[in-house]
């Protein structure tokens, strides 16, 4: 026996140690681009069995920013169908006009003139004007997380127009003051804005805060820094979003109607009589085009818009967009119950939240159903290098430290393939979180680099994985 073991111990000490696992192209990458393994989530799907031929955390929990909308949209168009259309209506009760919204998140200035021109025009006019926003909760803002300032942050209700902003111009006057001119700026009409007004702060703002929302439920208000060209130049134009999207909406139309001969008194907000007369009706285009533009522009308020209408729908209430979003959650975990949804969490439709949590299989469970029912056709194509074959339709989204991609990709074998990618630095998110000056809307220091890191890692496992499927 002891002359065996020690036969056994030459044969095994004669044999080369086992060689190490390779690193594989995804470990390769991540490495290159500088972020840790636990930095990166993702999960590659062939959609013709549903394996995974690629993954890496594909179970953990990131945060999914505007790659959320495609659990806003895949059941929106499950619920409400691709034909149905926003609605919003003008009423007559006796000398009383009333605008009354359906949710619309694209209507337009020329809609409006279009409600205005189908309406009666009674003797001795319109003695008073009345909006009805009670279609849908009205929300100030998508996050209260988000700056103040940002034109992607706008307040949503049953009444919206032009995406709730308006467009300011500044300069001085020939007595050296600052002049400042809004209007609702869209499709060929433009609207003087004057109800939009401008205030000198009487104390020095922060850097980065050039303009300072101090609006009420009486209109829009905002705040400027009147003796600091370093903050806000001597002339310029911006954007600003709109916080009373009902309201802003009336005087929008109010001012079209006094444009086209048509005077109104000011408007009130009020419920349409249920003996009123219907005058006047203009039409969304259908959600599928609708849904189309929003995953090519990814704008916040028309997801929540989608999605409310959708949990209306499913519920038969009127929720806020939090309760709204749970009951969106909700039919995903029971449509595709196959899927662990442990974690899964949004809080809002559009993404725009550090609250929602999402993991690359779960997103990529919403692309395989998606897949199989054909619902969207609008997701941008993220172009990798010169080859057009190599196109990957995808739906971003981008936070200070957090991003995320999630489409499909075609194989050069001709494999067709569902991807999700995560990335998201947890440390500097939660700081960026709890110090955060809501009054500032200059980048965070360092983000812009993080993200152009996080978008190359994005391409090169794309082009990994094409060339390998």
């Amino acid at each position: 026996m002891r002359c065996l073991a020690f036969i056994l111990i030459l044969v095994l000490s004669g044999l080369s140690p086992l060689p190490a696992r390779a690193e594989t192209p995804e470990a390769k990458a991540i490495k290159a681009a500088g972020f840790a393994s636990n930095d990166v989530g993702f999960v590659l799907i062939d959609l013709d069995d549903g394996r995974a031929l690629a993954e890496q955390m594909a179970d953990a929990l990131f945060i999914p920013a505007s790659v959320a909308k495609l659990a806003t949209v895949y059941p929106a168009q499950q619920v409400l169908g691709a034909d149905f259309r926003f609605q919003t209506r003008l009423y007559r009760a006796g000398d009383v006009l009333y605008l009354k919204g359906g949710g619309d998140p694209v209507l337009t200035n020329l809609q409006l003139r279009d409600l205005l021109q189908q309406a009666p025009k009674p003797e001795g006019g319109w003695k008073g004007f009345a909006y009805d926003g009670g279609a849908t909760t009205e929300t100030a803002e998508v996050d209260d997380g988000q700056p103040i300032q940002a034109v992607y942050n706008a307040g949503f209700g049953a009444l919206n127009v032009d995406f709730n902003r308006i467009q300011v111009n500044w300069s001085r006057d020939a007595g050296g003051a600052l002049a400042f001119h809004a209007r609702a700026v869209a499709d060929g009409l433009n609207v003087p804005a004057d109800w939009v007004r401008f205030l000198a702060a009487e104390s020095e703002p922060p850097p980065g805060a050039n303009f300072l929302y101090a609006g009420d439920a009486r209109g829009e208000r905002w705040l400027y820094a009147k003796d600091l060209p370093e903050i806000l130049p001597e002339e310029g134009a911006i954007f600003l979003p709109v916080q009373h999207p009902a309201l802003n909406t009336a005087l929008v139309f109010r001012q079209i109607a006094k444009s086209n001969g048509v005077t109104l008194p000011e408007p009130q907000a009020g419920t349409v009589p249920s003996d009123a007369t219907l005058v006047a009706t203009v039409e969304s285009p259908p959600l599928s085009e609708v849904m189309t533009g929003l995953l090519k522009f990814s704008n916040n308020m028309t997801a929540e818009l989608i999605g409310l209408a959708t949990s209306q729908r499913l519920t038969g209430k009127t929720l806020d967009p939090r309760g709204s979003s749970a009951a969106l959650g909700d039919w995903l975990r029971q449509r595709l119950s196959y899927v662990d949804w442990t974690g899964f969490k949004l809080v809002n439709h559009s993404g725009l939240s550090t609250e929602s949590r999402a993991s690359p299989r779960q997103i990529a469970a919403v692309l395989m159903a998606m897949a199989r029912e054909p619902v969207l056709a609008g997701m941008p194509n993220k172009i990798m290098g010169d080859d057009p074959g190599a196109a990957a339709a995808a739906k971003s989204g981008t936070m200070d430290f957090a991003c995320g991609l999630a489409g499909y990709l075609t194989g050069k074998s001709g494999k067709r393939l569902a991807f999700a990618i995560f990335a998201l630095d947890r440390d500097k998110r939660a700081a960026l979180d709890a110090s955060f000056d809501r009054r500032i809307l200059a980048p965070t220091p360092g983000a812009r680099s993080w993200l152009g890191r996080a978008h190359g890692l994005e391409a090169a496992l794309l082009k990994s994985w094409r060339a390998r499927f």
